[in-house]
């Protein structure tokens, strides 16, 4: 009997299909039977309302989201290894094989950077959901785990990604203005906080690297024009949908995903219902879990905590006006819930100090909704009646997160918050000494000599930081973007007078609304929290700066053969 080869040959595409199966079959057995943890020797957060959300509904949902985002990273990973493979890419590879070398040397150090990296950890690898950080970042990180069952994982599949869209960027650019242009793209590894977001598993590093992939897919999109088949255009909206709600000010990733639809793919009106409401519904998927565990665990503790340290401002402020109708109402709603000698001197540490004094806990309140309610009133109230002292002290603390040394004196910790401080780091060092035992090999990781690179390593990305961003220059940087982007964009309409390109100009009016609400609403100074919109219009101002200078080049370039016509 004669076989036929060819019959029982499979395809690529057959491959393509069955190893990430494979993968994801392998892992989850794996970490079923060998990657497994004892319960936290600490106590874990305490329902604040009771709901019908159960701690098993919780376990299982976070599993389940675990699941699909750790399966959607290998079918990813695949994906891109297999098309490297088919158009004999070297260069990639040669990055993976760098931002690996980088991961292992970073391991442990990378999650100090941010001591809640720290108990996101501990939290994910037992399937806790917690919700302060936001339950997709847990779910975020076991499913990096799933991909590989190493604590390296993360800051490998993390700065991967983030080289990776720089690389997708200079192909991009390559290809549409040249080589030179090319190269420039890469001068972005220099800025000092390129490799903090690349190793620093936090949750606003993650969500930056997730927003400059899906801006840079949409403005190159929009510059060449280019039409999408109907599984990308889902896959876009999936994962604006997610980007929306990954973290609060992601909210605008849906009025640009609308803008993109309408203007750069110019869906018809009928796939464009389907298409929002796949949108939507992806939406409110995600958005179930995490409102219902903000509601059990915290109630509106979150927005009160947003409003501490304003409220810090405000009323130490001596130009303060206290002189309305409900301001002693307002006083004392406010008191009810954190002491306001404390607020006026520490803020937002006083009401976490608060807190473990009364309740043994961090950022739980256990206050009631109308104490909340009445609370998160009064906030607005003396707010609205100090807009001037409002205003001057958000761009205060704007300025002092992005280089601008502030002249205020910095208040010694209270009593009650280094005790808090010492259980914290009692919980902190206990899910670090977790990271060093998950990792392998034990001559490697363990090695005191290299846990003491790794944390060194971290020191001089800092140092490096500071030495760049000396003096004003980091301000002065931050406000030029800001500034030049939608200067840009007026010019390039105006050159091109292409209706796909009021894309740019609808997705600059988002960011800025994203910029003020991060500007006012936010609740510390930190830098971090403008990574996102600022390298985002850093990649729009690249990229209309050369889409112009190209045009204007082909602009003097048809000159003569027109005059001498003429």
């Amino acid at each position: 009997m004669k076989i036929n080869i060819n019959k029982i040959k499979w395809k690529n595409d057959n491959w393509k299909l069955l190893c990430p199966v494979i993968h994801m079959v392998v892992s989850v057995l794996f970490s079923a039977l060998f990657f497994r943890h004892d319960p936290l020797p600490f106590e874990l957060m305490l329902p604040a309302r009771d709901i019908f959300y159960s701690q098993g509904c919780e376990r299982t949902v976070h599993i389940l989201m675990s699941l699909l985002f750790g399966f959607l990273l290998i079918c990813i990973i695949w994906h891109i290894l297999f098309l490297l493979i088919e158009k004999k890419r070297k260069f990639p590879f040669l990055l993976v094989a760098l931002s690996f070398v980088i991961s292992v040397l970073v391991l442990p150090g990378n999650f100090t950077y941010e001591p809640d990296n720290l108990l996101s950890y501990s939290f994910a690898v037992r399937n806790i959901a917690d919700y302060w950080q936001s339950v997709y970042l847990g779910c975020l990180y076991r499913g990096a785990l799933y991909v590989f069952p190493h604590p390296m994982a993360l800051p490998f599949i993390q700065l991967t990604s983030l080289i990776g869209v720089v690389y997708y960027i200079s192909e991009k650019v390559r290809s549409l203005f040249g080589k030179t242009q090319a190269i420039l793209t890469w001068l972005i590894v220099l800025l000092p906080e390129f490799w903090e977001i690349g190793i620093n598993p936090y949750r606003n590093c993650i969500y930056t690297i997730m927003s400059l992939w899906f801006f840079s897919v949409l403005f190159f999109d929009c510059i060449e024009k280019k039409k999408r088949s109907v599984r990308e255009v889902l896959f876009i909206c999936f994962a604006g949908a997610f980007l929306s709600v990954f973290r609060s000010e992601g909210i605008i990733a849906a009025g640009v995903l609308l803008a993109a639809l309408l203007m750069i793919y110019k869906v018809p009106v009928k796939k464009l219902y389907r298409l929002l409401l796949f949108t939507v519904c992806v939406c409110v998927a995600f958005s179930i879990p995490q409102k219902l565990g903000e509601k059990k665990y915290y109630g509106k503790d979150y927005s009160m905590i947003n409003n501490m340290n304003i409220l810090k401002d405000v009323l130490s402020d001596k130009n303060v006006n206290l002189e309305f109708d409900t301001a002693e109402e307002d006083l004392t709603a406010i008191n009810r819930i954190v002491p306001l000698e404390g607020l006026m001197i520490y803020g937002i540490q006083e009401y976490r100090a608060n807190n473990f004094v009364k309740n043994n806990t961090v950022n739980q309140s256990f206050a009631s909704k109308e104490e909340q309610d009445a609370f998160i009133k009064g906030a607005r109230d003396i707010i609205l009646h100090n807009p001037g002292v409002f205003l001057k002290n958000r761009l205060a603390v704007f300025c002092e997160a992005n280089g601008i040394s502030s002249e205020r004196e910095g208040v010694y910790p209270s009593e009650e918050y280094l005790q808090l401080y010492a259980t914290l780091v009692t919980q902190w060092n206990y899910s670090y000494e977790e990271i060093i035992t998950d990792s392998y090999p034990v001559f490697l990781f363990q090695n005191e000599a290299k846990i003491d690179l790794s944390n060194k390593l971290t020191d001089v990305q800092n140092a490096y930081y500071g030495f760049v961003y000396g003096g004003s220059l980091f301000f002065v940087s931050r406000i030029l973007i800001f500034l030049l982007f939608p200067v840009l964009i007026l010019y390039d309409i105006r050159l091109s007078g292409k209706k796909e390109r009021i894309f740019f100009a609808w997705t600059e009016l988002l960011l800025l609304v994203q910029l003020a609400a991060i500007i006012l609403f936010s609740p510390e100074g930190r830098r971090v929290y403008y990574y996102a919109v600022f390298y985002v219009m850093l990649l729009g101002c690249f990229l209309l700066s050369l889409d112009i200078i190209k045009k204007s080049r082909a602009v003097k370039e048809m000159l003569p053969p027109v005059t001498n016509k003429l």
